[in-house]
């Protein structure tokens, strides 16, 4: 079982990426990477999602399935919950995740213990870019208010504190298609690294 693990703050285009490797290495080989779907307890429905999805829970259907251990890790976020349901850990193939700092390494070390592999990847942008991206994609009208987002986002997020991930990189306005083609090539050794062995 191998899994890799997506890391980063508030649009630092953790996302984006995650999705397009998703995509990317599907269209060469089918299922070669799966994205590994989540409860949630957030409102806001984003693009290409419906209310009626299955990750979309109440808050107390959320605690009904945590307290039966139905959900893995969850956040601790104020405005929204997220968790994701227990995996199988014996599944063949890759499975691509996105976690907090806190819980990435947490689930890095069960997995590990259960004589998985996984591929760490901290993705960030600079603190002034960071508040053009929440202005746009929130609609914040005052910068100040995207700032205080991010100053909060950042405390667990410099990415110093990410050295022991396999992968950091800062996903710099304009070149995100060289931040894709780096994360490529290094999801694309981890997923061949089999069979070098």
């Amino acid at each position: 079982m191998k899994y890799i693990i997506f890391t980063g703050p508030t649009a630092s285009g953790k996302d984006t990426i995650m999705d397009a490797a998703v995509t990317e290495f599907n269209k060469v080989q089918p299922k070669s990477l799966e994205k590994a779907w989540y409860y949630t307890t957030r409102k806001d429905i984003r693009p290409g999602e419906k209310s009626t999805d299955e990750p979309f829970l109440t808050e107390e259907e959320f605690d009904t399935k945590l307290a039966k251990g139905e959900i893995l890790l969850p956040n601790k976020k104020e405005k929204y919950r997220v968790g994701y349901p227990m995996l199988d850990l014996k599944k063949p193939g890759t499975t691509v995740l996105a976690f907090n700092a806190e819980n990435g390494r947490k689930f890095k070390a069960i997995i590990e213990e259960k004589g998985g592999e996984v591929l760490m990847v901290y993705i960030y942008t600079k603190p002034d870019e960071q508040i053009r991206r929440i202005m746009g994609r929130e609609g914040l009208l005052f910068e100040e208010m995207a700032a205080d987002k991010a100053a909060k986002d950042n405390v667990e997020n410099d990415p110093e504190k990410h050295r022991d991930y396999d992968l950091v990189i800062e996903n710099k306005e304009g070149e995100l298609e060289r931040t894709k083609e780096i994360v490529f090539g290094r999801i694309k050794e981890f997923i061949e690294s089999d069979l070098n062995r």
